[in-house]
């Protein structure tokens, strides 16, 4: 499909994760929810759309915190307390339905904790990693 401004078109839907190319470039969304309460998760933020800013377990997200966007295991942490992120920089890689998925900042500033350790279980919508402003 097109747009003046944008390119896109959608790759593979396998629930509940779509994958589709932007402007050339991979991404993946996941969706959770209902057709009433649709959820979904784009660059490890979630976002939803009755309640914008609500992640999966229903606590706001613009305190900069990450959170899981499904149920899995942490393979990889990439970052500790003090180091400064850039916002969509990649915090930490989940494994959830045999597939990597990239946890990523929704902001830029500072890790203020971190939640999580490799090999650790998380749920849906559990706390990954506390991020402050610069």
């Amino acid at each position: 499909m097109k747009n003046p401004s944008l390119d896109w078109k959608i790759l593979d839907w396998a629930a509940p994760i779509l994958t589709l190319s932007i402007d050339g470039e991979t991404h993946q969304l996941v969706l959770t929810g209902s057709p009433r309460r649709p959820r979904w998760s784009w660059k490890g933020s979630f976002q939803s759309g009755l309640q914008p800013g609500a992640s999966a377990g229903g606590q706001p997200v613009s305190d900069g915190s990450t959170v899981s966007p499904m149920p899995g295991t942490v393979l990889e942490v990439r970052a500790k307390p003090g180091d400064e992120v850039e916002e969509g920089q990649t915090l930490v890689v989940v494994e959830a339905m045999k597939m990597e998925i990239p946890v990523k900042a929704p902001k830029a500033g500072i890790i203020a904790k971190v939640e999580v350790a490799q090999g650790d279980a998380v749920a849906r919508g559990d706390t990954l990693i506390a991020l402050e402003e610069d």
